[in-house]
């Protein structure tokens, strides 16, 4: 063969892998859950999520949606990915979800400080019709989903909104995951109102896909693979530590 043809030959093959290995997938993330995904595109959930797609040659960009828009997406197969989900009764089979999860999180009901839910000593001890605030599309576990009859679930936008109805007598209690709780309270006029009582459930927090787009299975193998490649080379370790921390987050070139 020519020495020309073997040079443009090996040329196109070396652009092809190049293209290859910067290929783009758009990751949806919501916009309300810090420190996991935060308005701006950053958080926990991205920081891990981009550095596993990474070790598989796959740079992501994320769009930042509200979690029940981010949901509707996957049911109308527009999108692949989005974050923050637990496979909970509601859900599991609705949708796909990589197979270990990124992170496990615990939840609280948070109550004024003078509420006379104190009295109580667990969540199965609450009265038919305590009013719950919640975040529309949230899931918070198997215990909401059974006793949806029985306690009065309100549904809000924003953590702000619940606050709100909490200090105005509107609600009863807000359940919170700790992590979103500790990063919204620390800035909010509210924080010296509000007390962590009781536990919910801890949620296994995975990236989820959807079952009506053709490439789901095959990225989430991928997300499954570069999940496993930074567990082993320490990158996972230094995201979980130092990426849900806002003043660490600017410091660390890995998170986002």
């Amino acid at each position: 063969m020519h020495f020309s043809k073997v040079f443009i030959l090996i040329s196109s093959l070396t652009y092809a892998q190049h293209a290859l290995s910067n290929e783009v997938l758009t990751v949806l993330a919501e916009n309300n859950a810090p420190p996991f995904s935060n308005p701006d595109g950053s958080g926990l959930s991205n920081s891990l999520v981009k550095a596993a797609y990474a070790e598989v040659d796959i740079s992501v960009k994320f769009k930042v949606v509200p979690f029940v828009r981010l949901l509707k997406h996957l049911d109308r197969g527009e999108y692949v990915i989005g974050l923050n989900a637990a496979p909970t009764y509601e859900i599991r089979n609705k949708y796909y979800f990589n197979k270990e999860p990124l992170f496990s999180e615990p939840s609280s009901y948070y109550v004024l400080n003078d509420s006379p839910l104190l009295k109580l000593k667990q969540r199965d001890d609450l009265l038919p019709a305590t009013r719950i605030g919640v975040i529309d599309g949230f899931e918070y576990g198997d215990f909401i989903h059974r006793n949806t009859n029985k306690l009065s679930i309100k549904k809000v936008q924003n953590h702000l909104q619940n606050f709100k109805k909490l200090v105005r007598g509107r609600l009863d209690a807000v359940l919170m995951f700790d992590s979103i709780a500790q990063d919204v309270l620390i800035n909010s006029q509210y924080k010296y109102k509000l007390i962590k009582h009781f536990a919910g459930e801890e949620l296994h927090i995975h990236a989820v896909f959807s079952k009506h787009h053709s490439k789901s299975t095959h990225y989430l193998r991928l997300l499954d693979s570069g999940l496993e490649k930074i567990r082993a080379n320490g990158k996972y370790e230094e995201i979980i530590t130092y990426c849900a921390d806002p003043k660490e987050q600017q410091k660390r070139s890995i998170c986002l």
